[in-house]
């Protein structure tokens, strides 16, 4: 279970992450509460650690992907995204973390093997309600290279493979 809170210095969207460590006898719970500003938060069973992505205007890690340790609670290190990270996509065998960029309407990979960001997609925009941002994303199960992304601003999906550009798969009806 994954509780999130919303800090009064902050701007709304900013959270706080706090979580639940381990279930107690009698429904008793333990919580950690971690000193990070998260858009979006996503736990690697593989790894054992929280992925954040932190927004532009946090006082710390600002525009990164930020590595968390549950247990210990400890931060770092983060890898620079790009402009206002949102949100996230972890691959089926934990290797890919897929960020969605608010500030650029664009997404992009993390290598979580050497934590290194590959290169940004453009979504596109459109020339009467401007660029697409994601509105949600999956990567395919067994394909890290593969995501599939639901745009905000107009009822398309698009995906995107390894180093080839957004390509639209099919669109949504209304």
């Amino acid at each position: 279970m994954t509780t999130l809170r919303v800090p009064s210095l902050l701007p709304a969207t900013a959270l706080v992450l706090a979580f639940v460590l381990a279930a107690r006898p009698a429904g008793a719970v333990q919580t950690r509460i971690i000193p990070i500003v998260a858009n979006d938060v996503v736990y690697n069973p593989q790894d054992g650690m929280l992925y954040v992505s932190v927004p532009g205007l946090a006082p710390l890690y600002a525009n990164t992907i930020t590595r968390v340790n549950p247990v210990s609670g400890a931060i770092g290190p983060s890898v620079p995204i790009g402009s206002e990270p949102r949100k996230l996509a972890l691959s089926s065998d934990g290797t890919a973390l897929w960020v969605g960029l608010d500030g650029a309407g664009a997404i992009r990979k993390v290598d979580l093997g050497s934590f290194t960001a590959g290169p940004q997609f453009t979504l596109g925009s459109d020339p009467f309600v401007g660029p697409y941002f994601v509105d949600d994303m999956e990567v395919i199960p067994g394909a890290p290279n593969s995501v599939v992304v639901a745009l905000r601003n107009q009822d398309t999906v698009r995906a995107t493979w390894g180093s080839r550009p957004a390509t639209t798969v099919s669109s949504v009806p209304p």
